[in-house]
């Protein structure tokens, strides 16, 4: 019962820094083109908490997948794009922990690194469906000068830069809660 509760209210954190994140681009179109990369380095901890005490697969993809699936069921996702390559990037996530080592801090690590990219999918479609992401930050934001700043993240640039700063931040986020949580989140023996 206490472990569901702990997984239960590291979850809640989890979607609460994410969310929080994700409410960032209603400040500026830098910050929703970049919110993935706020939330790589905030989501560290709970995720890590979590993962960090069993070596069973889908550790590291848990939160991202719950939140996907409440994203989903309230409407927030956007095109199908988004849900296979958030699912593809923790398949990957899941793997680079079990090749680096599930039992290891390393594997630990990388694997959370990877699946830090998840929430930047969220943006896919502003690559793979310009036009109508265009459209809608238009509708959505009620300007074109939003819009328009957002475009210029609008191309393989701005794909690559966010996936690996996705990866290098979340990466950082997992050293950074190891050095303040310890006792939390070091990988535990099974």
């Amino acid at each position: 019962m206490k472990k569901a509760l702990v997984v239960i209210g590291m979850f809640v954190v989890y979607f609460a820094l994410v969310f929080l994140c994700e409410f960032l681009g209603f400040f500026s179109p830098v910050l929703w083109a970049y919110f993935g990369v706020i939330a790589a380095f905030l989501a560290a901890t709970p995720v890590l908490v979590v993962a960090s005490k069993t070596q069973v697969p889908g550790a590291i993809a848990l939160f991202p997948v719950v939140y996907l699936i409440i994203m989903a069921l309230l409407g927030e996702v956007s095109q199908p794009i988004v849900a296979i390559a958030i699912v593809v990037v923790l398949v990957i996530a899941e793997l680079v922990r079990r090749i680096a080592g599930a039992g290891k801090q390393l594997g630990l690590r990388l694997g959370y690194a990877v699946s830090a990219i998840a929430p930047g999918m969220y943006l896919l479609p502003l690559w793979t469906m310009t036009s109508w992401y265009y459209d809608g930050a238009i509708e959505e934001m009620g300007s074109q000068a939003y819009a328009d700043t957002l475009m210029a993240f609008a191309n393989p640039v701005g794909l690559v830069a966010l996936v690996v700063l996705c990866f290098a931040v979340g990466l950082l986020g997992a050293i950074v809660s190891e050095k303040l949580f310890k006792d939390k989140v070091i990988v535990s023996a099974q």
